[in-house]
Protein backbone atom coordinates (compact mmCIF):
# COMPACT_ATOMS: atom_id res chain seq x y z
CA UNK A 1 0.00 0.00 0.00
CA UNK A 2 1.02 3.56 -0.89
CA UNK A 3 0.15 6.52 2.02
CA UNK A 4 -0.78 9.70 -0.60
CA UNK A 5 -0.81 13.18 1.02
CA UNK A 6 -2.28 15.77 -1.00
CA UNK A 7 -0.64 18.79 0.45
CA UNK A 8 -2.75 22.16 0.59
CA UNK A 9 -0.78 25.06 -1.81
CA UNK A 10 -1.01 28.26 0.71
CA UNK A 11 -0.31 31.82 0.31
CA UNK A 12 0.13 34.38 2.53
CA UNK A 13 -0.35 38.43 2.98
CA UNK A 14 1.14 40.81 4.30
CA UNK A 15 1.37 44.93 4.73
CA UNK A 16 2.02 47.75 7.06
CA UNK A 17 -0.80 50.85 8.32
CA UNK A 18 0.62 54.47 7.73
CA UNK A 19 -1.07 57.16 10.00
CA UNK A 20 -1.49 60.74 8.83
CA UNK A 21 1.65 62.80 9.89
CA UNK A 22 -1.25 64.82 11.55
CA UNK A 23 -2.74 62.44 13.58
CA UNK A 24 0.53 62.11 15.01
CA UNK A 25 1.47 65.37 15.64
CA UNK A 26 -1.50 65.77 17.36
CA UNK A 27 -1.08 62.31 19.28
CA UNK A 28 -4.95 61.04 18.15
CA UNK A 29 -3.81 57.36 17.01
CA UNK A 30 -5.83 55.07 18.93
CA UNK A 31 -4.12 52.04 20.24
CA UNK A 32 -4.91 49.33 17.89
CA UNK A 33 -6.43 48.80 14.81
CA UNK A 34 -8.89 45.60 13.54
CA UNK A 35 -7.62 44.57 10.14
CA UNK A 36 -10.43 42.10 8.33
CA UNK A 37 -9.45 39.58 5.26
CA UNK A 38 -11.07 39.67 2.29
CA UNK A 39 -10.93 37.50 -0.39
CA UNK A 40 -12.15 37.21 -4.07
CA UNK A 41 -12.98 34.02 -6.43
CA UNK A 42 -13.34 35.63 -9.50
CA UNK A 43 -10.78 37.79 -9.99
CA UNK A 44 -11.76 40.64 -7.62
CA UNK A 45 -14.83 41.33 -9.08
CA UNK A 46 -16.76 40.73 -5.67
CA UNK A 47 -15.23 40.54 -2.24
CA UNK A 48 -16.16 38.49 1.10
CA UNK A 49 -14.80 38.05 4.51
CA UNK A 50 -12.44 34.99 4.94
CA UNK A 51 -13.49 32.56 7.66
CA UNK A 52 -11.22 30.39 9.60
CA UNK A 53 -12.95 27.84 12.04
CA UNK A 54 -16.23 29.47 11.56
CA UNK A 55 -14.69 32.90 12.59
CA UNK A 56 -14.30 35.95 10.32
CA UNK A 57 -9.73 36.17 10.25
CA UNK A 58 -8.91 39.53 11.15
CA UNK A 59 -5.66 40.81 12.64
CA UNK A 60 -5.39 43.44 15.71
CA UNK A 61 -2.44 45.79 14.46
CA UNK A 62 -0.61 48.04 16.92
CA UNK A 63 2.64 50.56 17.16
CA UNK A 64 4.23 47.98 18.96
CA UNK A 65 4.60 46.08 16.02
CA UNK A 66 4.88 48.55 13.77
CA UNK A 67 1.82 48.94 12.65
CA UNK A 68 2.50 45.54 10.79
CA UNK A 69 -0.12 42.61 10.09
CA UNK A 70 0.39 39.34 8.43
CA UNK A 71 -2.06 36.32 7.33
CA UNK A 72 -0.71 33.05 7.03
CA UNK A 73 -1.11 29.77 5.21
CA UNK A 74 -3.97 30.95 2.85
CA UNK A 75 -5.45 28.66 0.57
CA UNK A 76 -4.55 29.50 -3.31
CA UNK A 77 -7.33 27.79 -4.56
CA UNK A 78 -11.02 27.50 -3.26
CA UNK A 79 -12.46 23.74 -4.06
CA UNK A 80 -13.09 24.26 -7.40
CA UNK A 81 -10.07 24.67 -8.33
CA UNK A 82 -10.23 28.56 -8.83
CA UNK A 83 -7.61 30.47 -7.92
CA UNK A 84 -8.16 33.20 -4.88
CA UNK A 85 -7.48 36.37 -4.24
CA UNK A 86 -7.10 38.41 -1.03
CA UNK A 87 -6.86 41.74 0.34
CA UNK A 88 -7.96 43.28 3.45
CA UNK A 89 -10.07 46.17 4.76
CA UNK A 90 -9.78 48.08 8.11
CA UNK A 91 -12.56 48.50 10.32
CA UNK A 92 -13.38 52.12 10.51
CA UNK A 93 -11.81 54.59 13.00
CA UNK A 94 -13.85 57.48 13.58
CA UNK A 95 -12.21 60.86 12.67
CA UNK A 96 -10.27 58.73 9.48
CA UNK A 97 -10.92 57.96 6.15
CA UNK A 98 -8.82 54.22 5.23
CA UNK A 99 -6.98 54.27 1.74
CA UNK A 100 -5.02 51.46 0.31
CA UNK A 101 -3.64 51.51 -3.21
CA UNK A 102 -2.64 48.24 -3.82
CA UNK A 103 -5.06 45.88 -0.99
CA UNK A 104 -2.20 45.22 1.03
CA UNK A 105 -0.30 48.51 2.74
CA UNK A 106 -3.61 50.76 4.37
CA UNK A 107 -3.09 54.68 4.74
CA UNK A 108 -5.47 56.62 7.24
CA UNK A 109 -5.98 60.36 6.88
CA UNK A 110 -7.10 62.15 9.46
CA UNK A 111 -10.54 63.93 9.57
CA UNK A 112 -9.89 67.43 10.09
CA UNK A 113 -12.22 70.76 11.19
CA UNK A 114 -11.84 74.17 11.07
CA UNK A 115 -13.07 76.71 13.84
CA UNK A 116 -13.61 80.61 12.37
CA UNK A 117 -13.73 83.46 14.57
CA UNK A 118 -15.43 86.91 14.06
CA UNK A 119 -14.37 89.80 16.27
CA UNK A 120 -16.29 92.95 15.90
CA UNK A 121 -15.49 95.60 17.70
CA UNK A 122 -18.58 98.19 19.09
CA UNK A 123 -16.79 101.64 19.36
CA UNK A 124 -17.97 103.95 16.89
CA UNK A 125 -15.72 103.09 13.91
CA UNK A 126 -12.91 103.37 16.88
CA UNK A 127 -13.35 107.06 17.03
CA UNK A 128 -11.69 107.47 20.43
CA UNK A 129 -8.15 105.94 19.30
CA UNK A 130 -9.14 103.10 22.29
CA UNK A 131 -8.78 99.65 19.94
CA UNK A 132 -5.36 97.38 21.05
CA UNK A 133 -2.92 96.86 17.71
CA UNK A 134 -3.98 93.28 17.94
CA UNK A 135 -5.75 90.62 20.10
CA UNK A 136 -5.02 87.06 21.24
CA UNK A 137 -7.29 84.14 20.35
CA UNK A 138 -6.72 80.87 22.05
CA UNK A 139 -8.06 77.57 21.01
CA UNK A 140 -9.37 75.11 24.33
CA UNK A 141 -10.54 71.70 24.37
CA UNK A 142 -12.75 70.79 26.78
CA UNK A 143 -11.86 67.55 28.85
CA UNK A 144 -13.35 65.77 31.64
CA UNK A 145 -15.84 68.83 32.10
CA UNK A 146 -13.41 71.24 32.20
CA UNK A 147 -11.80 73.95 29.51
CA UNK A 148 -7.85 73.55 28.70
CA UNK A 149 -5.93 74.92 26.36
CA UNK A 150 -5.16 72.61 22.90
CA UNK A 151 -1.70 73.07 23.83
CA UNK A 152 -2.39 71.75 26.97
CA UNK A 153 -4.26 68.26 25.37
CA UNK A 154 -2.44 67.93 21.93
CA UNK A 155 0.91 69.43 23.19
CA UNK A 156 0.85 72.30 20.07
CA UNK A 157 0.21 75.56 20.41
CA UNK A 158 -3.34 76.90 18.35
CA UNK A 159 -3.29 80.73 19.32
CA UNK A 160 -4.10 83.22 16.44
CA UNK A 161 -2.54 86.85 16.68
CA UNK A 162 -5.76 89.18 15.05
CA UNK A 163 -5.41 92.72 14.09
CA UNK A 164 -6.99 94.77 10.97
CA UNK A 165 -8.26 98.32 10.35
CA UNK A 166 -12.18 97.36 9.87
CA UNK A 167 -14.66 96.75 13.01
CA UNK A 168 -13.95 93.10 12.49
CA UNK A 169 -11.12 91.07 12.73
CA UNK A 170 -11.31 87.42 11.14
CA UNK A 171 -9.13 84.42 11.71
CA UNK A 172 -9.51 80.76 11.64
CA UNK A 173 -7.52 77.36 13.47
CA UNK A 174 -7.50 74.99 10.44
CA UNK A 175 -6.60 71.33 10.10
CA UNK A 176 -8.30 70.68 13.61
CA UNK A 177 -8.51 66.87 14.70
CA UNK A 178 -12.49 65.93 14.79
CA UNK A 179 -11.84 62.97 17.51
CA UNK A 180 -9.62 62.64 20.39
CA UNK A 181 -7.87 58.90 20.31
CA UNK A 182 -10.59 57.21 21.71
CA UNK A 183 -12.77 58.05 18.69
CA UNK A 184 -14.76 61.20 20.76
CA UNK A 185 -15.80 64.20 19.04
CA UNK A 186 -13.67 67.03 20.22
CA UNK A 187 -15.73 70.16 21.53
CA UNK A 188 -13.58 73.21 20.95
CA UNK A 189 -13.39 76.70 22.70
CA UNK A 190 -11.63 80.02 21.91
CA UNK A 191 -11.27 82.30 24.19
CA UNK A 192 -10.26 85.87 23.98
CA UNK A 193 -7.62 87.52 25.79
CA UNK A 194 -8.77 91.19 27.00
CA UNK A 195 -5.75 91.74 29.58
CA UNK A 196 -5.18 95.88 29.30
CA UNK A 197 -8.57 96.13 28.41
CA UNK A 198 -10.77 95.78 31.16
CA UNK A 199 -11.67 98.76 31.67
CA UNK A 200 -12.00 100.31 28.17
CA UNK A 201 -14.29 97.08 26.68
CA UNK A 202 -16.81 94.93 27.84
CA UNK A 203 -17.44 91.60 26.52
CA UNK A 204 -21.20 90.71 25.20
CA UNK A 205 -22.65 89.06 28.11
CA UNK A 206 -19.55 89.38 30.22
CA UNK A 207 -18.61 92.62 32.41
CA UNK A 208 -16.26 95.43 32.77
CA UNK A 209 -13.42 94.35 34.44
CA UNK A 210 -12.93 90.67 32.74
CA UNK A 211 -9.93 89.76 31.63
CA UNK A 212 -11.27 87.14 29.04
CA UNK A 213 -13.92 86.04 26.68
CA UNK A 214 -14.76 81.79 26.58
CA UNK A 215 -16.93 81.08 24.14
CA UNK A 216 -17.80 77.36 23.06
CA UNK A 217 -17.36 76.58 19.24
CA UNK A 218 -18.77 74.19 16.93
CA UNK A 219 -16.65 72.31 14.75
CA UNK A 220 -17.08 74.50 10.86
CA UNK A 221 -18.87 77.05 12.66
CA UNK A 222 -17.59 80.68 13.11
CA UNK A 223 -17.22 82.14 16.78
CA UNK A 224 -18.38 85.74 17.19
CA UNK A 225 -16.58 88.12 19.93
CA UNK A 226 -17.81 91.73 20.24
CA UNK A 227 -16.40 94.11 22.71
CA UNK A 228 -18.42 97.26 23.44
CA UNK A 229 -16.80 100.34 24.44
CA UNK A 230 -17.05 101.38 28.24
CA UNK A 231 -19.36 104.51 28.41
CA UNK A 232 -19.98 106.76 31.15
CA UNK A 233 -23.11 109.04 30.79
CA UNK A 234 -22.53 113.16 32.65
CA UNK A 235 -25.52 114.86 33.51
CA UNK A 236 -25.44 118.80 33.50
CA UNK A 237 -27.91 120.85 35.72
CA UNK A 238 -27.84 124.19 35.04
CA UNK A 239 -28.91 126.72 37.69
CA UNK A 240 -30.49 130.46 37.02
CA UNK A 241 -29.76 133.16 39.56
CA UNK A 242 -31.92 136.37 38.35
CA UNK A 243 -35.11 136.07 40.17
CA UNK A 244 -37.25 133.36 38.00
CA UNK A 245 -35.94 135.16 35.11
CA UNK A 246 -38.29 138.33 36.19
CA UNK A 247 -36.33 140.43 33.52
CA UNK A 248 -36.38 137.91 30.89
CA UNK A 249 -32.58 138.26 30.41
CA UNK A 250 -32.21 134.83 29.73
CA UNK A 251 -31.22 132.94 26.52
CA UNK A 252 -33.09 130.85 24.47
CA UNK A 253 -30.44 128.14 24.82
CA UNK A 254 -27.17 127.66 25.90
CA UNK A 255 -24.31 125.40 24.84
CA UNK A 256 -21.84 123.41 27.14
CA UNK A 257 -18.13 121.99 25.79
CA UNK A 258 -17.19 118.85 27.36
CA UNK A 259 -13.59 118.58 28.63
CA UNK A 260 -11.67 115.22 29.53
CA UNK A 261 -7.95 114.24 31.03
CA UNK A 262 -5.91 110.94 31.57
CA UNK A 263 -6.06 110.04 35.23
CA UNK A 264 -3.49 111.81 37.51
CA UNK A 265 -3.38 114.62 34.46
CA UNK A 266 -4.00 118.28 35.76
CA UNK A 267 -7.32 119.52 34.56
Amino acid sequence: PYDLINQLETTSLSGEKTWDPLAETFDVIPDAVTIQLLYSEDQGASWQPFFRDGQELSYSATATEGWKYHFDNLPKYNGSGDSLTYKVQEIDVPGFTPESKDGQNLYNKMETTSIAINKYWSDSDNYYGTRPSALDFTLMVKEGGKWKSFAEVFHSDKTIHLKGSSATWKGTFKELPKYDKSGNLIQYGVKENLSGLTNVYIPNGGKQGDSQQLEEAAQGATSLFTNNLATVSITVKKSWSDFDNRFDSRPDRIAFQLYAWHEGESE
